[in-house]
Order: structure tokens, then sequence, then C-alpha cells
């Protein structure tokens, strides 16, 4: 069996780590690659030990300009794209709107 791939996506890396670490371990420690798609606004080093790809997103959480917006859906757009997963989870409403 392959190995799968899931992606969570987010639009803040500190609510992952504080809401979602321990299903991300649970994942990893179950044979499946997980890529986590997230600003890069907190500390990485503790998804890097654990074996987590992290994929920087630039997306403002409380933006409302439609160019800095539908830029944000292009560049997540390519980046699921790019990743071919299995899986994609979506945290918050504007992941959730986007992907």
């Amino acid at each position: 069996m392959a190995i799968k791939k899931i992606i969570l996506c987010c639009n803040s890396a500190a609510a992952l780590k504080n809401f979602r670490f321990n299903t991300i371990k649970f994942l990893l420690k179950n044979s499946y690659r997980v890529v986590i798609v997230a600003p890069d606004d907190t500390d990485l080093k503790p998804f890097e030990k654990i074996g987590a790809k992290f994929i920087t997103w630039k997306v403002d959480p409380r933006g409302s300009s439609v160019i800095s917006e539908f830029l944000s859906f292009i560049k997540l757009s390519s980046i699921l794209a790019s990743q071919s997963s299995d899986l994609n989870i979506f945290y918050t409403i504007k992941p959730i709107i986007y992907g």
C-alpha cells in the first residue's frame, strides 16, 4: 500500500501548532506524509522535528482587499495542484472557502 499524503491548510501555523499538533503527530506515526500549508507566523521547528513538511502560504486572516485575496486564492490553488495529495483538510474560513 502506498503512503498517503495529507495536506493540512490553515490561515495560521500557530493555530495548527496549538490545536492540531497531536493530530499531525498521530498521522505521521501512522505512516502518512503530512504537508502543512499556512503562513509562517510561528516557530516551525516543532513541525520539522516530527517530520511534517511546511509550505508557506501568504494570506491575511482578517484581510478584505480583493486583489490580496485573489492572489492568496491563486497561490493556494497552485500549491494544491503541485502537491497531488490524497486528502486535503482545511481549517478556518478562508482555507475552507478557497480550498
